[in-house]
């Protein structure tokens, strides 16, 4: 580092702070502080010109306030201020960049805090409160602001989907109080409008609700409510199944559609829904297609034998997945650690396929369903009752053709099992 003579000869010849850094290859930074020390001890041999530029105390005082930058540079408010008379600069008063048109649309229009407003202007929280006080300016005025384009939204998201006062408060940012009155008002004028409609809708969206709340920016789940449903929120957030968003919540085509795919419990889970509201949407909701039970013997053909899956027997049997499950878990009805896959796909159907339909092997698999290794199994055991198939090389079938077979090959297992009904 530069001693302090060597420091000052430079100063004496016309340099300043930052060229004399660039001169000697030194950190800026670095220079400046222990150019300050010297100022500090030796102001006339050391002027705080050199080290302060005109520039850079303007750019200083865009962002910060006198007393900010007399702390930044460890000099004192007169010195400072000093600077400021020999650059000509001027510092405007708070009141005069804070004006009553800018703290409105800061605080009402924008919904900032108190304590954003006071780091962006460099001051403290009780100078933005004392401005708020002679401009007249409170949490009322932005209520009434937005009051003309979204007291309607924020009733109706308060009554169909649960929002409470405290919830749609944290989205406008403002006291719960606010919102509740502005509530009061609005069912004075709306008949129609019915706290208990509020009490029935919110036990349903309640943890969804919480959850949106937690992994959602409030503002940000306040406007995207204006463009889509809650469903379709909680579904790009992955916090339900997606594929349902298209039935209201808790309508009666909406609980069709899920039991068709889901057991109680899994709905329950995977919608959030409490036990207590679930019971009461089967009661509202529930029908005998729901209380249909499957055949045990059917169903273990269909799983073991002909080797199809759960939803497949349930689109066979016209009954829900949930059915199926149950009928399974109860009759302990699951598949063996060893498949026979020769009793599902016989010699003469794999000869079938693979001489006079020229299917490849992985388009067998694909018709059947079966992993390749298995199809490499099953040619080379039929290939002693069918030698030909083993020096066989098929061109393979069109697309259309393969799903075709496919169609034909599950219809074909499961009309078997019409015939034990």
């Amino acid at each position: 580092m530069i001693s302090k003579n060597q420091l000052k000869e430079y100063v004496n010849s016309g340099y300043n702070v930052s060229e004399i850094a660039e001169m000697i290859s030194v950190d800026e930074k670095e220079l400046l502080k222990f150019y300050i020390d010297c100022y500090i001890k030796d102001f006339r041999s050391f002027p705080l010109e050199k080290a302060i530029s005109k520039q850079l105390l303007a750019k200083e005082l865009k962002n910060a306030s006198v007393l900010q930058i007399s702390i930044k540079y460890n000099v004192s408010n007169t010195a400072i201020q000093r600077l400021m008379r020999i650059y000509n600069l001027y510092k405007p008063a708070l009141k005069d960049i804070l004006t009553p048109e800018v703290l409105f649309a800061h605080f009402v229009e924008q919904y900032m805090s108190e304590r954003e407003i006071a780091d962006k202007y460099s001051c403290s929280v009780e100078t933005v409160k004392s401005l708020k006080k002679k401009y007249g300016i409170d949490n009322t005025n932005r209520m009434e602001y937005h009051n003309l384009n979204d007291v309607d939204f924020i009733a109706k998201i308060h009554i169909e989907y649960g929002f409470s006062t405290p919830q749609i408060a944290q989205m406008l940012r403002v006291r719960p109080c606010i919102v509740y009155r502005l509530l009061s008002d609005y069912e004075k004028l709306h008949p129609e409008f019915s706290n208990d409609i509020f009490c029935s809708v919110s036990p349903l969206y309640r943890n969804i609700n919480n959850l949106l709340l937690e992994k959602v920016e409030p503002t940000v789940l306040f406007e995207l409510l204006h463009s889509h449903t809650l469903t379709q929120i909680a579904e790009i957030y992955e916090l339900i199944p997606i594929g349902y968003a298209k039935y209201k919540f808790g309508s009666e085509e909406w609980f069709e559609a899920v039991k068709q795919n889901y057991t109680n419990n899994e709905i329950i889970r995977l919608f959030h829904i409490p036990v207590a509201t679930f019971k009461r949407l089967s009661g509202k909701y529930g029908n005998n297609s729901y209380s249909r039970k499957a055949d045990p013997d059917i169903v273990r053909y269909l799983y073991l034998e002909k080797h199809l899956s759960t939803p497949k027997i349930a689109e066979i049997l016209k009954l829900p997945v949930s059915a199926i499950k149950i009928c399974r878990r109860k009759n302990n009805i699951h598949l063996p650690k060893k498949i026979d896959y020769s009793r599902l796909l016989p010699a003469d159907e794999f000869f079938e396929f693979y001489i006079n339909e020229d299917l490849t092997l992985m388009q067998i698999s694909e018709v059947t369903s079966f992993n390749i290794k298995v199809i490499l199994a099953l040619l080379k055991e039929y290939g002693k009752q069918y030698p030909e198939m083993l020096s066989r090389n098929a061109g393979g079938a069109s697309k259309e053709r393969v799903d075709y077979l496919k169609k034909q090959f599950r219809y074909n297992n499961a009309s078997k099992a019409e015939t034990l009904e």
